[in-house]
Order: structure tokens, then sequence, then C-alpha cells
């Protein structure tokens, strides 16, 4: 909250406009200099409906947030993905709409989801995995997040198991 106007755009400026792994996860408050940037953004469902000025539907949310996720790209992301909790998540590039269905598990504190799920995302791309891949990773990863009593403490064999039952389409 105390970060000055353009801190953000000051960070981003010193990493290589091409890479890939550079991911920004932030509040409405921060999307016009985080779509600026150019770079890939992460957001909630209800972040991007504040950020495109739009409330988020009680039903059809995967086709609201494909639609949220491919405009948030038209205003200079290059790429979004749209979380959705336990409905999954949504990742667009200019050319590609990936949609990805959160495996069903326990859920005990979902604290942390969102990060664990970013982090499924950096991990995947590090290791050169297809989109594909990588939000399957991240899907498991925020579900085996929320599975725990305290946030990031998911056994890495958790996620493992749970990516191997995640359905993108």
């Amino acid at each position: 909250p105390s970060a000055m106007p353009g801190s953000l755009a000051s960070l981003s400026e010193v990493c290589p406009q091409d890479d890939e792994h550079v991911w920004i996860d932030c509040d409405p408050k921060w999307m016009d200099e985080s779509l600026r940037s150019g770079r890939s953004i992460k957001v909630n469902h209800h972040e991007a409906a504040g950020s495109l000025g739009v409330a988020s539907p009680a039903s059809d949310r995967v086709s609201w947030a494909a639609d949220a996720a491919r405009r948030l790209v038209e205003r200079g992301a290059s790429q979004c993905i749209v979380t959705l909790g336990s409905q999954g998540a949504v990742w667009a590039t200019g050319d590609t709409v990936l949609v990805g269905e959160s495996p069903t598990v326990d859920a005990v504190n979902a604290v942390g989801s969102g990060d664990s799920f970013l982090a499924g995302i950096a991990v995947s791309i590090e290791r050169g995995e297809s989109r594909r891949s990588a939000l399957a990773v991240a899907l498991a990863a925020g579900a085996a997040n929320a599975m725990q009593p305290l946030a990031g403490l998911s056994d890495p064999a958790i996620v493992n198991e749970l990516a191997a039952s995640v359905v993108v389409r």
C-alpha cells in the first residue's frame, strides 16, 4: 500500500522486455501501470472485474474470465491469467485461451493459494514446461496450499499428484 506510483514500472524496466519469467500479480490500483509495462499479469476474478469496471458474475464465471483475460491482453498485457478459486483459471495470450479446472480438495485455508498458484506458473516456466502443463501445476499448487492450515506449506508430492488430475482444455 505504501509503494509510490511508478515503482512497478521502475522494477519492470530492470528486466528484459522479452522475459516470460516476469509476472505481475496486482490489484486494480496498479493495473494501468501493469498493463503499460506489457508484462504478463495474474489477477483473481475480483481484481479483473475491478480493473475492467464491471461486476464479476455469480454464474458462468469461466466464460466471463476468458473474456476478461482477453480484454486485459488487448489493453497491453503480454498474457493474462484470471483465477477463479475452486472453479479454476483461464490463461489468455494473443491467440490462445486455456481453461483449467481446479482439482477437488478438502480446503482448510485458502490464504496464499493465489501466491502458490503463481509460484506453480513460475516453476513450470523455469522448467520449460508447456502452458498447459504450467496451468495444471499452478492449479494443483493453489489447491494443495488450501489443504493446509498455514499458507506456503504444500508438499511437492501432493502438488504433483493433484496436477496429474487437473483438466486443461
